[in-house]
């Protein structure tokens, strides 16, 4: 009688747990192989040839020469590579040298650089155009700005390398008073006193010095001083290539003639 109450109140308790927690919803699970749309036609089928349809149609047609709208610049959508000029090509070739040097370094680096080489590269230019145009402007004997320009009085290689020893000074300086020439008078009076001074072993002429070697040679300051101003004088009327009048002329030959050596 026990078991049989027990097993009756197991038996109810179950059914009353099972009406407690209800019904499970049931999730209706659809084909989606076999699922269609109403009204609604397949995208393949609008390919098909000769498709007809009940809406009406309205073709359109191009206008004539129609391209001829689209033939302007701002249809034109090729793309054209900028041109480059010799200068960029040369900045962008020295960036490429320094990205090599120096590894990876980014562009405004690199181009800090060439432009500061660029610049290097015209000093130094500039610096060699300088030097060079100063000395073709010394070699003009030094006037070359204040020299006249006379073909007449170019000096031969001759008269440089003539044996002072050898001519009769008083012969040929009257010959040039005579005709005028002072600028050869000046000249040869200057030898003159180069061939006193050598005959008085004051100095050891030779036809390959200058005026500079000879100074040098003096051991008495006032005489050395002395012949520096005949230089002086020489020097402007000969190398300077200036026409001198007579009265100019006169003047120098006193300087010659008055100084003692």
């Amino acid at each position: 009688m026990k078991i049989k109450s027990i097993l009756f109140f197991l038996s109810f308790s179950i059914t009353f747990l099972s009406a407690q927690e209800g019904k499970m919803p049931v999730t209706k699970i659809l084909d989606s192989v076999n699922s269609s749309k109403v009204d609604m036609l397949p995208a393949d089928s609008i390919l098909v040839k000769n498709y007809e349809t009940e809406n009406a149609v309205y073709p359109k047609n191009f206008t004539d020469k129609f391209q001829e709208k689209y033939r302007g610049k701002d249809f034109d959508y090729s793309t054209i590579k900028p041109h480059e000029s010799l200068w960029q090509r040369i900045k962008r070739n020295i960036a490429k040298l320094f990205r090599k040097i120096f590894g990876d370094i980014d562009v405004m680096t690199a181009n800090r650089y060439t432009i500061n080489f660029l610049r290097f590269l015209g000093i130094l230019a500039l610096s060699f155009l300088l030097y060079f145009l100063i000395k073709y402007l010394m070699s003009k004997n030094g006037n070359f700005f204040f020299g006249k320009k006379n073909k007449k009085v170019a000096i031969k290689e001759g008269e440089i390398t003539e044996n002072i020893h050898e001519i009769n000074f008083p012969e040929i300086i009257a010959k040039f008073e005579l005709e005028k020439d002072f600028r050869s008078a000046i000249r040869y009076r200057f030898l003159q006193v180069l061939k006193q001074l050598s005959d008085k072993n004051k100095i050891l002429w030779m036809p390959e010095k200058t005026n500079k070697d000879y100074a040098v040679e003096f051991k008495d300051s006032s005489l050395k001083a002395s012949f520096l101003e005949l230089v002086y004088i020489f020097d402007y009327v000969w190398y300077g290539e200036f026409s001198i009048s007579e009265s100019d002329y006169q003047y120098y030959k006193s300087k010659f003639q008055n100084t003692k050596l």
